[in-house]
């Protein structure tokens, strides 16, 4: 079974707010959480960018540029990194 979490509230995206930095990084991409923070310093691009799409929802912006940039084989990868 796939989970799927999605934050309603203004608090729980709060909670995931407090992600964005070196050593506790987690990102959502289309509505799952995903802590990639042992993985920053392997992604291709640079932990840079993870960390600033990192923490805080940027679904409408980020989610059309993260679809233009990976193959739909990503998520095979990032997938071990879904809480």
């Amino acid at each position: 079974n796939e989970r799927t979490r999605y934050f309603a509230t203004s608090s729980e995206w709060e909670s995931i707010n407090e992600h964005n930095k070196d050593g506790d990084c987690w990102l959502v991409i289309k509505n799952r959480v995903y802590d990639v923070s042992k993985w920053l310093n392997d992604h291709p691009g640079g932990s840079r960018i993870l960390k600033e799409h990192a923490g805080y929802d940027k679904r409408n912006e980020a989610e059309s540029n993260f679809f233009s940039i990976h193959k739909k084989s990503i998520y095979n990868m990032i997938h071990p990194y879904f809480i």
